[in-house]
């Protein structure tokens, strides 16, 4: 039977925050379920493709299970490197800031001699 206006059944409030969704958690449970019952088919299935589609695989579980990456901006222009000297008395002493580097640091490439 349909609400009609004013009805004293109608929750104006809504669904409250954080509260689970019961059919969600139902259907998570299921998925769950299904995966611990087929693990040793799914594993057959995945050593059976090439490269390039495991990768593709990865990527896209990747995609639903890390959260995603956040840049973090900051207004320092340098950084400060602060070094406690216990031995100096004059505490009051402000650190300088490092200068920029030159070049971006960058590692070694690996050179094998054996």
């Amino acid at each position: 039977m349909p609400f009609r206006k004013n009805d004293s059944r109608i929750n104006k409030n809504g669904r409250p925050k954080g509260s689970p969704n019961k059919n969600t958690d139902e259907l998570r449970n299921v998925f769950h379920s299904f995966l611990e019952a087929n693990l040793d088919s799914m594993q057959k299935d995945f050593d059976m493709l090439e490269a390039w589609q495991r990768l593709q695989f990865i990527e896209r579980i990747a995609k639903m299970l890390l959260p995603p990456l956040v840049t973090i901006e900051t207004t320092e222009q340098r950084p400060v490197i602060r070094v406690l000297n216990l031995h100096n008395e004059n505490e009051s002493e402000q650190p300088e800031p490092l200068p920029a580097p030159v070049r971006p640091i960058t590692p070694e490439p690996f050179v094998n001699n054996c």
